[in-house]
């Protein structure tokens, strides 16, 4: 119990540490506002999440399918779990998120990290019809609504789309911790 106790506190450092750094190299918020809550304790029970995690380039999508939480990444089987009673109301609200680990680091940085964006559309966010981004093996997500085409491995970057549209896609806090076989988002 007393290791659970001490994994957890561990874990809250280390996100307040992530927040004291928000700011990208533009000085813009580099992470939404919007909240976001996302436990998965066993990530190599989900193929697809744990690919993602360890693999720069592989993106895997998390959504919510009744009960259970769905993991795709493309060309991969799917897996599901069930969601535990406590996480129930825990997931992003909306569509699902987009967790992978970027081919490249971000400007600045000599790694790259496990890295999570909503799977909504930023530019579609609060029309009356809010649709899932579409993931590529190219990694790029795409809104099949707007037409906008965003870069998972660029930091949710625009790459094209109409004028007006997001700059980015709406980014989370996220920690991996492989030792662990933990992954938290907290927003």
């Amino acid at each position: 119990m007393f290791y659970l106790c001490m994994r957890q506190i561990t874990l809250c450092i280390i996100l307040a540490l992530l927040a004291a750094c928000s700011k990208d190299e533009m000085g813009e918020n580099k992470y939404s506002s919007r909240s976001a809550h996302f436990r998965m304790d066993n990530v190599v029970s989900a193929q697809p999440l744990f690919a993602a995690c360890n693999n720069p380039g592989v993106w895997c999508r998390v959504t919510v399918e009744g009960q259970r939480y769905r993991f795709d990444s493309y060309g991969m089987t799917t897996a599901y779990t069930i969601i535990p009673a406590a996480s129930a109301e825990r997931m992003v609200p909306g569509t699902g998120l987009i967790i992978g680990t970027p081919s490249i680091p971000e400007p600045g940085a000599t790694a790259t990290i496990v890295t999570c964006y909503d799977l909504l559309c930023p530019t579609c966010y609060n029309a009356p019809l809010d649709k899932p981004l579409t993931v590529y093996q190219n990694r790029e997500a795409q809104c099949d609504k707007c037409k906008c085409r965003y870069d998972l491995n660029n930091q949710g970057l625009l790459i094209d789309g109409p004028e007006g549209a997001a700059a980015r896609l709406f980014r989370y806090r996220v920690s991996y911790l492989s030792a662990n076989n933990l992954l938290l988002v907290s927003n």
